[in-house]
């Protein structure tokens, strides 16, 4: 279950997608926290308008029951806040690594590709000598005959 991944064991050792399973997960479960939060301040604001009988249900524990929804909300907000930063936190890492990785790969490429094209270079260089010299060698040829 992509939420109940801990953070020092089952953190590294999850795949990129159940990370980013886990990070949609909890932006989801902040989503269900928040509304919990707004619920319970239309509660509060629905019992301030309304005044229902002390006596009552939610004249007597209507402004707890509010209180309490809005409390799990924000609690919840933080709580998944704090895990889907974790987990981003380690897919981050992990694209930074491959990033890293990346570079250095590019890096020994561009470096073998300037060594590549200072070979041709050379190469093109005793081509066109060599091609200089048939040339010279076919001008005393036709010369002498």
């Amino acid at each position: 279950m992509t939420w109940r991944l801990r953070p020092r064991t089952d953190i590294p050792s999850a795949t990129d997608g159940e990370l980013v399973a886990a990070v949609e997960w909890m932006e989801g479960a902040a989503i269900v926290s928040g509304s919990l939060a707004l619920f319970g301040v239309a509660l509060e604001l629905a019992i301030a308008i309304f005044r229902p009988a002390h006596h009552s249900l939610f004249g007597h524990g209507g402004p707890v029951i509010a209180d309490v929804f809005i409390t799990l909300g924000i609690l919840g907000v933080l709580v998944t806040g704090a895990r889907a930063i974790l987990y981003q936190g380690e897919l981050t890492s992990r694209s930074n690594r491959r990033l890293a990785v990346a570079a250095r790969i590019a890096g020994e490429a561009a470096e073998r590709a300037a060594n590549a094209n200072a070979r041709a270079a050379e190469a093109n260089e005793r081509a066109r000598k060599a091609e200089a010299a048939l040339e010279e060698f076919r001008a005393a040829h036709d010369a002498r005959k």
